[in-house]
């Protein structure tokens, strides 16, 4: 079951099943790549052939930066973290981080969240997905 269609096409990027959210991959079927977002060709031998594939839902911290623009159409808080986690499938995932400067360590085990990143100008919630320390 996908996360609410009308959420800015999130559903697009996440999934939930019993075990919680998780997300949507892919995997190309001549080379075997796997990459996220799912793409309609393989980033490494420009296949077209691509399955659509769930992610881990933990991974390690790689790297990650404190933000302090603001890009378009944000309204949430500034400063805020974005970090690189490393998914057991070799996937990188850039993303918002549920953490404090403080509570983070490179390599530490991270957790994927999804909720809401901030609210927009009529005050709608804009879902999406985070990690946090695990």
């Amino acid at each position: 079951m996908s996360v609410t269609e009308e959420v800015n096409g999130l559903s697009l990027l996440v999934r939930h099943d019993e075990e919680g959210p998780y997300l949507i991959g892919g995997k190309c079927t001549s080379c075997q790549a796997v990459f996220f977002p799912k793409q309609s060709i393989c980033p490494r031998c420009t296949g077209q052939s691509i399955e659509e594939t769930p992610l881990s839902r933990k991974g390690r911290l790689y790297t990650y930066t404190e933000v302090y623009q603001k890009p378009p159409d944000y309204d949430g808080p500034i400063p805020y973290l974005i970090g690189r986690v490393l998914l057991p499938e070799g996937v990188f995932v850039l993303a918002q981080l549920k953490a404090g400067k403080e509570d983070l360590k490179i390599n530490m085990d991270m957790k994927l969240v999804v909720e809401s990143i901030y609210r927009d100008e009529i005050g709608k919630k804009i879902i999406g997905y985070k990690f946090m320390p695990a």
